[in-house]
């Protein structure tokens, strides 16, 4: 189970890992991201590892700001999240 997985796990940057791609932490974010977009909000979702962000991202299927992203993609991501009604989640 995932429990035990990060119980018995000693490498410290996999535990991190297992602790960020919680399960439940995963529902939870689910569960904010989609009550959010239904009363239209703008949601901005932050995380301290690039890996879950980006897995995140996908499986949310939604935009995704990263370190490496070239200055004109990120303006244009920017714009579209400030601007465009679909577009109501950035990660």
């Amino acid at each position: 189970t995932f429990f035990s997985s990060y119980l018995n796990t000693t490498c410290h940057r996999k535990k991190k890992l297992l602790a960020i791609m919680n399960p439940n932490i995963l529902h939870a974010c689910q569960y904010l991201i989609h009550f959010h977009e239904a009363r239209n909000d703008k949601i901005l979702v932050f995380l301290d590892d690039i890996k879950p962000l980006v897995m995140l991202s996908a499986k949310f299927e939604r935009d995704c700001v990263r370190g490496d992203t070239k200055a004109a993609e990120r303006e244009k991501l920017f714009e579209s999240f400030k601007m465009a009604p679909g577009s109501k989640t950035l990660f």
